[in-house]
């Protein structure tokens, strides 16, 4: 389990117990889609310049 910095102590309990997973994590889970969106863009674009498809 990742916990962020600014995780309380009433969160971090919620996540423990199950409770309310996906809210808790909904931005983390959006910034972690959009970065793997970035990493799969630029790696096309390598590829592009490398082989000139």
């Amino acid at each position: 389990m990742t916990v962020r910095r600014g995780t309380g102590i009433d969160e971090f309990e919620r996540v423990v117990e199950g409770r309310a997973i996906t809210r808790t994590f909904a931005r983390d889970r959006a910034l972690t889609k959009g970065y793997a969106l970035v990493r799969r863009t630029r790696q096309a674009r390598r590829l592009v310049s490398r082989f000139g498809v």
